[in-house]
């Protein structure tokens, strides 16, 4: 039997075996015909493709390899050479193929998603902005690459060009939910709110994982209700679920301690919350504890909280981090001022800083009441600026990076800093005469800070340092902030943070800086409204020595420790002053 006669059999056999998934003996059958059928291109390409399926990916790739050595034109081979390149985590070739299959069919909708998912994964995040944003130039109008080009963007704070390119594409649910998304970054949220009943109406067509997403945007909103309804409704237990549902109001409404025990035991026995990761664990931990705190159960609380803590409490190399983070920036103030850098000439930035959960958001509310002013938030873009789009800056000596070329900037690199910035700020609001970035470590970026932006207006809010870490510890925060995870390191990093801010006092001129304590904010209101607003320029305004939010006035606010002593004693023995 000629080749030409053997080939429709040996595909007829095939079919048949894989109609019945038989893959192993697909593999069998081609490996025992002869030499001149079972090297057909085809024929290679089904022994590939079947390899794949049984995730033998070392054999794929060199049967791969096998058939593009006859036609290196193949971009379809590439394109599964990329694939079985990413299986076996060797991310270079496997980048290397996705561009090569790319170059060769540009049109190619799935290779284009695949080139930038490759690139995210290796924490070339731009990369995967840029070859969207070049297929979405060369006319690939694809809604699932719209939808994930503007992911991306949200992912790295681009959220006014997310909007503009969400504009673009067929309203389904994914790109209202990014469009919601992007709008609660912005702090638009009337916006954003007339978004949801849209949003509402496509519930059937999303997946649980977006509706997990969409249930957290609403409680963003406020809109707890209809939060709680959303996770209520979904049936397949999940670690995302189970955390989400822990975390809702209503799965505390009502709750007695030892109900609450038991929904925690039998949670913790469903299959899909066993062999989690250390991570997982802390975060269920974390909303054990906050659950038992809302029940005022403080010995059950102290209990999850302490091992969430643990499981991922600061090491060696942390700490060392963190000393010569602190060390560089007193040594590189100290020896060099940037007396000869041009700043910004723009007075709207108001910089709120200080340590997390010391009050910020508070005054950035109280602030943003203002019809003249606009809250952004924990605005991330100086830290981008400043380091070169670094969005993997995880580490206090990561977001340091800079120090080591602040002698060799020119005006040019200036300029091109505060325009990024400035611009960024622009998106939440074009018109507002000030726009507040309350992300508290910028407090660290203070000598920068007054050189690229020197009309800028710094505030300085500070907490009882009992309270404040306190707060910190309960908190669950990302890896930046493993300060939190250890009562007796989180005591000597604040002095730390005192420190520093002492310095900063003692080196720079701080012409447009205030220091507002948190107490005051609570207990002397409207005295403290007044001082910030006019050092601000801003008129008095009613609703802002109105803002009004009763959980502040309570004394657990002022002195959160009381009937806590026995589970914080490092703090207290830190800070015996603060009591």
């Amino acid at each position: 039997m000629n080749d030409n006669q053997a080939l429709p059999k040996a595909m007829q056999i095939i079919q048949g075996l894989l109609n019945t998934g038989q893959l192993q003996q697909i593999i069998d059958y081609i490996d025992n015909q002869s030499d001149d059928l079972k090297n057909i291109t085809q024929i290679q390409k089904i022994r590939a493709l079947v390899l794949i399926k049984l995730q033998r990916y070392a054999e794929a790739r060199d049967t791969l390899l096998k058939v593009l050595s006859q036609n290196p034109m193949q971009h379809d081979i590439k394109h599964n050479l990329a694939f079985v390149y990413r299986q076996l985590n060797e991310f270079e070739p496997a980048i290397e193929y996705a561009r090569s299959a790319l170059e060769l069919a540009p049109e190619v909708v799935k290779y284009n998603l695949y080139l930038s998912r490759l690139h995210k994964e290796s924490k070339q995040i731009l990369k995967a902005v840029q070859v969207l944003r070049i297929a979405l130039l060369k006319g690939v109008n694809d809604d699932e690459l719209i939808c994930e080009f503007a992911a991306l963007l949200n992912t790295t704070y681009e959220y006014q060009e997310a909007l503009e390119v969400l504009d673009n594409s067929q309203e389904s649910f994914y790109s209202l939910l990014l469009t919601l998304e992007a709008r609660i970054q912005l702090n638009h949220y009337a916006e954003a709110m007339s978004i949801v009943p849209d949003l509402i109406k496509l519930l059937d067509n999303a997946d649980q994982a977006r509706l997990i997403k969409f249930s957290d945007m609403l409680r963003q909103l406020g809109e707890f209700e209809k939060a709680d309804q959303i996770l209520s409704s979904l049936n397949e237990m999940t670690y995302e679920l189970a955390y989400k549902r822990i975390q809702s109001p209503s799965y505390v409404k009502g709750h007695t301690t030892e109900h609450s025990k038991d929904n925690i035991e039998a949670l913790s026995d469903e299959p899909a919350l066993q062999n989690l990761s250390q991570e997982q664990n802390m975060n269920l931990n974390f909303a054990y504890s906050n659950h038992y705190f809302s029940l005022n159960n403080v010995t059950e609380g102290f209990a999850y909280c302490h091992l969430a803590n643990a499981e991922n409490a600061p090491d060696k190399r942390f700490k060392a981090d963190v000393k010569s983070a602190f060390s560089a920036i007193a040594n590189t103030f100290t020896n060099h001022d940037l007396c000869n850098v041009t700043g910004a000439d723009s007075d709207r930035p108001v910089f709120i800083i200080g340590m997390p959960c010391s009050g910020a958001s508070l005054l950035e509310n109280i602030i943003s009441a203002h019809s003249r002013a606009f809250g952004a938030g924990e605005a991330p873009y100086l830290n981008l600026a400043l380091n070169e789009m670094d969005f993997y800056a995880k580490t206090h000596t990561d977001r340091l990076k800079y120090l080591s070329k602040i002698c060799d900037w020119t005006d040019d690199d200036c300029q091109h800093m505060t325009a990024y910035y400035l611009n960024h700020l622009r998106a939440y609001d074009q018109y507002a005469d000030k726009i507040v970035d309350m992300l508290p470590h910028n407090f660290m970026h203070l000598g920068v800070i007054i050189r690229l932006f020197p009309k800028a207006h710094i505030i300085h809010v500070k907490r009882n340092p009992v309270a404040n870490c306190l707060a910190i510890y309960q908190e669950n925060m990302d890896a930046f902030h493993l300060y939190g995870n250890d009562l007796n390191y989180l005591a000597e990093y604040y002095k730390q943070y005192e420190k520093l801010m002492s310095f900063w006092q003692q080196t720079l001129s701080l012409d447009n800086y205030l220091s507002v304590n948190y107490e005051d904010l609570l207990t002397e209101r409207e005295t403290s409204v007044r001082e910030v607003l006019t050092f601000l320029g801003l008129d008095i305004e009613a609703q802002c020595l109105d803002f009004y939010d009763a959980e502040h006035t309570h004394t657990s606010a002022l002195k959160p420790w009381l009937g806590r002593e026995d589970h914080i004693q490092p703090l207290l023995a830190a800070f015996p002053q603060a009591k």
